[in-house]
C-alpha cells in the first residue's frame, strides 16, 4: 500500500519467461528458479507452476538444518490475514512476512521467507516494503507495472537488492487484475550441491545422502521397499516446499521422510 514517504523502489533485475516443459509421468509444469536462466537465487531452488496449484516453491534449508527431523505444516485460507489497501483496489494475503502492518503466520519455514499473494485490480497500485539485503521475486497471473516496466504472463521477475520497496500497479484502463505471490528470502551463505532430490553443501554430504537411502538408514528407514520409481518420493533431504492447494498452504521440510518430485529412475550407485 502506498505510504507517506516514497520508499526507494527495488528495481526489476532480470524477467525470466517460465518455460513449460514435462515433468515427471505426463506432468506439464512452467519453471523459472532452478533453469540455466535462473539457477542461483538463494535461498530459492525451484519455482514451478502447475495446471491443478498456482505455484510450487523450493527453498534451501541453513547448513545447520540440512538433518532437522520432517515437519509439515498445512494452513487453511482462514487462517492466512488479509490486507485491502488502495481504495479495496489492492489486497494483500499474508502467508508470512509483513504486509499493510498486518504479520503472517510466524515460523513456517527454518529459513527466513516473506510469502505475500497479491491481487491488483485495473487502477490499483502496490507499495510493499522488504526487509533489507534479501533475494525477492514475483510471479503470477496477468499483466502488471513494476518499477517503470510492464511484466508480461508466465514471466518471473527478480528484484535488485537494493531499495526498500517493490512498486506494482495495473492500468487503470486494464480489462482485469493481476494476481502474483511476492516471495523474499534471507540468502544463505553456503554452497548449493544438487543431486535429484538431495540438497547439501558438498558432494561428499550428498554422497553420504545416497548411501543412507540405499542402505534405508539415518533419515531413510521408510524408504524400505520402495520402487524404483518413487524414490523422489521417498527420499528428500535438505530442502523445504511449499504451495497452494485448493486454498490450501501447505509447507514441508525435508529429510527422508519427506518428499517431492514426480517418479524418476532410482539413483544410481555413488
Amino acid at each position: 500500500m502506498p505510504t507517506a514517504a516514497k520508499l526507494i523502489p527495488r528495481l526489476i533485475r532480470s524477467s525470466v519467461l517460465a518455460v513449460e516443459q514435462s515433468e515427471g509421468a505426463g506432468a506439464r509444469v512452467r519453471r523459472s528458479i532452478g533453469t540455466p536462466q535462473l539457477r542461483n537465487l538463494s535461498p530459492f531452488l525451484m519455482l514451478d507452476r502447475m495446471y491443478y496449484l498456482p505455484f510450487l516453491l523450493w527453498v534451501d534449508l541453513p547448513r545447520a538444518r540440512k538433518a532437522c527431523e520432517p515437519r509439515y505444516r498445512d494452513l487453511a485460507a482462514r487462517e492466512v490475514p488479509v490486507v485491502e489497501g488502495d481504495g479495496g483496489r489492492v489486497r494483500v494475503r499474508v502467508i508470512s512476512g509483513r504486509s499493510g502492518g498486518v504479520e503472517g503466520v510466524r515460523d513456517v519455514a527454518y529459513t527466513p521467507v516473506w510469502l505475500l499473494d497479491v491481487e491488483v485490480w485495473p487502477g490499483g497500485a502496490l507499495v510493499q516494503p522488504l526487509p533489507e539485503g534479501w533475494n525477492a521475486f514475483g510471479d503470477g497471473e496477468g499483466e502488471g507495472e513494476g518499477e517503470a516496466r510492464t511484466v508480461p504472463r508466465y514471466h518471473t521477475v527478480v528484484f535488485e537488492r537494493a531499495g526498500e520497496a517493490v512498486y506494482a500497479s495495473v492500468d487503470a484502463a486494464a480489462e482485469r487484475s493481476a494476481r502474483f505471490v511476492l516471495v523474499a528470502g534471507a540468502p544463505l551463505d553456503q554452497k548449493v550441491v544438487q543431486y535429484g532430490p538431495f540438497v547439501l553443501t558438498s558432494q561428499e554430504e550428498v554422497y553420504q545422502a545416497v548411501v543412507d537411502y540405499q542402505t534405508h538408514a539415518n533419515g531413510f528407514e521408510r524408504a524400505a521397499g520402495v520402487g524404483e520409481r518413487d524414490w523422489e518420493a521417498h527420499g528428500a533431504r535438505g530442502g523445504v516446499g511449499g504451495g497452494w492447494w485448493l486454498g490450501r498452504w501447505k509447507v514441508f521440510s525435508s529429510r527422508g521422510e519427506r518428499a517431492f518430485g514426480h517418479g524418476q529412475t532410482a539413483p544410481p550407485s555413488p
